[in-house]
């Protein structure tokens, strides 16, 4: 019987976690657009120059995918069972991305705005949530004006895009045959912290809800 290896993807030990790696920042000049609370893109050109230590993939995540990758090379070289946990933050808030995902849709005012935008007559109280972006933050029944949902909206898709290239990245099948990915949404916090509506216990029960 093999022993598992388990693997933990993190970056590199010296990288720093700051606001414009993970979030949104324009201090520097490297983010192009965005509210710089709830979304922004990067000018990736300007944020290499920014943070030439981290190469190509100054981003958090693109960071924690370059290790997932270097950790997958590893595991194949032993031949044995392994289990490697990749832990990636889009498409959370902020929608934090580079601009070339932005530029593959459609311009802001060409996206399509909710059908609805409030609550059905009826819905559970657990159902309607802002996810953050009403003043003040965690409170239901609150609307924004449409063409800034059509920009929130814009940089949602942007934020799943970046991250669809992300898992891809992590996808390197070919290397341990047979082999397979579990991607779950999974943000444990207590109900009434950070906006959860859940308590932590029952998020623990269903990681892959």
């Amino acid at each position: 019987m093999h022993a598992l290896v388990l693997v933990f993807s993190t970056p590199p030990p010296g990288y720093i976690d700051t606001a414009a790696l993970t979030g949104c920042s324009n201090k520097s000049g490297e983010a192009i657009a965005g509210d710089m609370q709830h979304w922004c893109s990067y000018n990736m050109t300007r944020l290499k120059e920014v943070y030439p230590d981290y190469g190509e993939y100054p981003l958090f995540d693109q960071q924690i995918v370059q290790a997932t990758v270097k950790h997958l090379h590893a595991v194949a070289a032993t031949k044995k069972p392994f289990f490697i946990a990749c832990g990636l933050h889009r498409p959370h808030l902020p929608f934090a991305v580079p601009s070339e995902f932005h530029d593959i849709l459609p311009p802001t005012e060409d996206i399509r705005p909710p059908k609805y935008n409030r609550p059905p007559e009826g819905s559970p109280y657990a159902a309607w949530h802002p996810g953050g972006f009403g003043k003040p933050v965690c409170t239901y029944n609150v609307s924004v004006p449409q063409e800034q949902t059509k920009a929130y909206r814009k940089a949602y898709y942007a934020a799943v895009s970046f991250m669809d290239v992300r898992s891809t990245q992590c996808a390197v099948c070919s290397l341990v045959p047979p082999w397979c990915s579990v991607l779950c949404s999974h943000h444990l916090a207590q109900r009434s912290r950070s906006c959860k509506r859940m308590y932590a216990n029952e998020r623990r029960e269903e990681p892959l809800r």
